[in-house]
């Protein structure tokens, strides 16, 4: 739906509008996707004339659905309606992703979904070097200034009063949902509190692996959206940590979930499956 601040306060949608908005162009898309063209599209806020997109989606029906949120019960319920993936996109890690996933979970639960952890994602600041301490000498820069610079919202233009439905609110006063209180919170932290908080996961490959599984088990998420750029990080250290996570973290963690033998049924069909390749092997 977008951030409240982009689509309510610069954008000008009346808040109330925001989620109607956003169900509505999902129909849109899974219409367009699926039905053949053209048709006629007369919704509250959208009416087109023409609907023809070609060329159409090669996967059948359509191709996987992926939700982004940040607490809203709401996106939960048409996650398990819909059969959509649901991640968490936060830069606060997981002792505060933690309250919410559980959450997911419990409605998932209560709406007799299974607990497939394919169909849950989170997103993870992770800085990687050769040691523990070499990255604390090569992030620590960075990783300040985006917490004391790239996060900075004044609360009232955090969230317009209507953005949020009533559940969703009440469940964010509940348990104590990070915002701008968190954000606060995380301006003055050491590079000691921003990994043992879990703001950050950093330091050597092995370091940075075991605390993905770790994370990976808390929130039983099996799809990790990696932030390898983080504030102010030029483009040559940037490389590296992409490199680093992709040739010495990722075949660690790849395969944490086959024991438990789950299908990955929103990986998109045709793709390169990696997750089914041996630890170690060439992509």
């Amino acid at each position: 739906m977008g951030t409240s601040m982009d689509v309510n306060f610069c954008y000008g949608v009346p808040p109330t509008q925001t989620r109607p908005r956003f169900r509505e162009a999902e129909e849109l898309i899974i219409q367009a996707w699926t039905r053949p063209g053209p048709f006629s599209f007369n919704g509250e806020f959208n009416q087109l004339r023409y609907v023809n997109p070609w060329p159409q989606p090669l996967q059948k029906p359509h191709p996987p659905v992926w939700l982004a949120g940040g607490g809203s019960v709401e996106t939960w319920e048409l996650a398990g309606t819909k059969d959509y993936t649901y991640s968490y996109l936060s830069f606060f890690g997981a002792k505060f992703g933690k309250r919410l996933m559980d959450g997911f979970w419990a409605k998932m639960d209560e709406m007799g979904v299974d607990r497939n952890p394919f169909r849950a994602g989170f997103a993870q600041l992770i800085c990687v070097s050769e040691t523990d301490e070499r990255a604390e000498q090569e992030y620590l820069e960075h990783c300040s200034y985006f917490f004391k610079k790239c996060l900075h919202i004044p609360p009232y233009f955090f969230e317009a009063p209507g953005y949020r439905t009533r559940r969703s609110t009440e469940f964010a006063i509940k348990t104590n949902q990070p915002g701008a209180v968190a954000a606060a919170a995380a301006l003055e932290k050491n590079w000691k509190t921003l990994t043992e908080e879990g703001f950050i996961v950093a330091g050597s490959p092995a370091t940075v692996a075991d605390r993905l599984v770790e994370l990976a088990h808390t929130l039983r998420v099996g799809n990790l959206h990696a932030l390898l750029q983080i504030g102010s990080m030029p483009h040559a250290l940037t490389e590296k940590n992409i490199t680093l996570f992709a040739e010495e973290v990722i075949p660690r963690i790849r395969h944490i979930w086959d024991a438990e033998g789950w299908t990955h049924r929103w990986w998109p069909s045709g793709a390169t499956d990696r997750s089914a390749r041996p630890a170690g092997a060439q992509a």
